[in-house]
């Protein structure tokens, strides 16, 4: 548990932030209050304090001067500042000493909830890499590169370590590329670590990529490789770096006797995308849509999507609806038309396929969030992979795939969902019938009359996520939905879903997705055009 120090002059103030948000979800505990700068660093003196929340104007010693003492002394306190003073210059001065966020009384739950989380996110990251600056270089290094591409590190640390790291952020264009080696073994971290063949390949990959593309290669905690290429307008295209990379498969299998696979993502306008390439060129490898030994492409991918998308539709709600229902026989004759209607195509390529199958399957795991639903589970219990049915080139073949993936997944759902626990499974129907509502621990412990820190604790054992960020995650998909089937504007969603400032939903959407709704919305024009709604 992370120690708060709360000082205030204002009792009322000492009192009430111990129930604005649930401390004990957020892995934190307010072990000590103060009336004054004077008070507050004797227990600074004295105990471990991880994060302090303080007021300006205070008796005997002001908020201010308390910061100023406890960066002279060199303290690594995370500092939120929580005033009734709307004033520049107090912001400005404070923002000089160093703080986490500058708060107006009376402080809102979200906006207190997410400076907590964020102060804890970056004690965190300091303690690991205070661990990682004693190990060598390129240790830190593969850390701050992993972070990189899963958009997990803040844009100024990143900056920051770049320089130290020798990595470059200032070309035009970035694209992520994953090799993953072909094995029906699944090695552990320390296996992993311990297997040369991911050295060898990162080694062949690095001989034979040279200067193209500027590449950095890495390897990532489950024995990936993973490859950044940049570069500037006119220095390389995607069709020199595809046959590289065609000749790095060559080399490992002949060097190696090892079969892999490479996944490339999407080209992205500088540094700060390269997450959303990573993801892309992630779900073509979570999803098993690489076949062995080749070079998959999600820009090429994505152009047969949009042919499929311009004259071929498909009613995924319904097809959820079964899904969600357990309905197999319903489910199984929706997929059975699909392909029926296929078969009557004459300009269908196994491409053509795969991006059809692709879009059914994004569409299926990218839209029913459900606790403990793990695809590696369900593939295999299906007993074969994808690009094995793809091989033989029959649209029946791969219905019949589709059919039994689905109904494992049903299978699995099913399952997963007798096991939850009986409170958290009513919980998780009500949210998802009254997400519009406004909505906290503290009112579904009212409502269920369940202790709010037990029920904080039992939901994110029960889902692997704290409350309010599933609640997010819900109102998020509601609200894609909604810009996808609606002409409604971002306002009106907002409300619609739940959330009553449009910035708040804006930033919680673009924390979800990696894009703003707006975004999101000229994104899905490009291939579809959302239908009409009448605005009351």
């Amino acid at each position: 548990m992370y120690k708060v120090l709360i000082v205030d002059d204002e009792m009322l103030i000492l009192k009430g932030l111990q129930y604005v948000i649930n401390w004990e979800e957020h892995g934190a505990e307010i072990v000590a209050s103060a009336k004054d700068g004077i008070e507050a660093m004797e227990i600074v003196e004295q105990t471990m304090i991880h994060i302090m929340i303080t007021d300006i104007k205070m008796p005997n010693m002001d908020g201010l001067e308390l910061i100023r003492t406890i960066r002279r002394k060199g303290l690594n306190i995370k500092i939120v500042i929580l005033s009734s003073y709307d004033d520049f210059e107090f912001v400005k001065e404070a923002s000089k000493l160093g703080i986490e966020n500058y708060l107006l009384k009376p402080v809102e739950e979200e906006e207190l909830s997410d400076t907590i989380l964020h102060s804890i996110k970056k004690i965190d990251q300091e303690l690991q890499l205070d661990i990682q600056n004693r190990q060598n270089y390129n240790i830190v290094k593969e850390n701050i590169l992993n972070r990189w591409v899963t958009h997990s590190i803040r844009n100024d640390e990143l900056v920051d370590r770049a320089g130290f790291l020798q990595i470059k952020l200032n070309y035009n264009m970035y694209m992520a590329c994953i090799i993953s080696r072909l094995s029906h073994s699944k090695l552990s971290i320390h296996d992993v670590k311990q297997d040369h063949s991911s050295f060898s390949t990162l080694n062949i990959c690095q001989e034979i990529l040279g200067p193209s593309g500027n590449p950095i290669l890495f390897n990532s905690l489950s024995g990936d490789l993973i490859i950044i290429f940049a570069w500037n307008h006119g220095q390389i295209d995607e069709d020199q770096i595809h046959m590289l990379l065609e000749l790095c498969i060559q080399k490992i299998n002949q060097f190696l006797k090892m079969d892999v696979c490479i996944a490339l993502g999407s080209i992205e306008k500088g540094y700060q995308l390269l997450h959303k390439s990573y993801q892309h060129a992630y779900t073509l490898k979570d999803y098993r849509l690489l076949p062995p030994n080749s070079v998959t492409n999600y820009e090429q991918l994505k152009k047969n999507m949009v042919k499929f998308n311009d004259d071929f539709t498909i009613d995924y709600e319904s097809l959820k609806s079964f899904i969600i229902s357990n309905n197999k026989t319903e489910a199984f004759l929706c997929i059975d038309s699909i392909f029926e209607r296929l078969k009557h195509r004459a300009d269908v390529t196994p491409e053509y396929v795969l991006g059809l199958t692709m879009e059914i399957l994004i569409h299926i795991f990218g839209t029913l969030q459900f606790p403990g639903t793990h695809v590696d589970e369900i593939h295999r219990r299906t007993g074969h992979a994808l690009f094995d049915i793809l091989r033989t080139h029959q649209k029946t073949d791969l219905s019949e795939w589709l059919k039994l993936f689905i109904g494992n997944y049903m299978d699995h759902l099913e399952m997963t969902y007798e096991n939850i626990h009986p409170t958290i499974k009513t919980i998780l129907a009500y949210i998802d019938d009254h997400y519009a509502q406004e909505m906290s621990l503290k009112t579904l412990s009212d409502t269920f009359n369940v202790n709010a820190a037990y029920l904080g604790q039992l939901f994110k054992k029960t889902t692997g996520d704290m409350f309010s960020n599933y609640l997010n995650r819900i109102r998020v998909e509601k609200s894609k939905e909604l810009l996808a089937q609606t002409t409604l504007k971002s306002n009106q969603i907002s409300t619609m879903i739940g959330f009553t400032n449009v910035t708040y939903f804006s930033n919680i959407f673009k924390k979800h997705v990696g894009v703003y709704p707006i975004e999101y919305r000229k994104a899905l024009s490009r291939v579809t055009k959302p239908t009409s709604q009448t605005q009351h």
